[in-house]
Formats: structure tokens, sequence, C-alpha cells
């Protein structure tokens, strides 16, 4: 499969996910510490 393909089914799966939560004004994500972030996916999720 094509890598160009599969960054834009990524890109539009992330984009569905970011249009359901944006009409929320507070989203508590629970459990996040048994996830490992890099520096910049942790600097994404906390800063927007």
């Amino acid at each position: 499969m094509d890598s160009l393909y599969i960054m834009k089914v990524m890109k539009d799966i992330v984009s569905t996910i970011q249009k359901r939560f944006e009409k929320y004004d507070l989203i508590i994500a629970d459990e996040l510490g048994y996830i490992s972030f890099d520096r910049e996916a942790a600097d994404l999720l906390c800063n927007r």
C-alpha cells in the first residue's frame, strides 16, 4: 500500500476525531499516565 495513501487516511481519521471533540469546552482524559509520549506529542496534547 502506498505510504502517501496511508498518511491521508490517518489524517482523515485524526480530523474526524478532532471535529468530534471540538464542541466540548472541557475534556478530561483519564489514565494517560499509562501511555508514553515523546516531547512533541506531549506538547500537542497539553498546549492548544
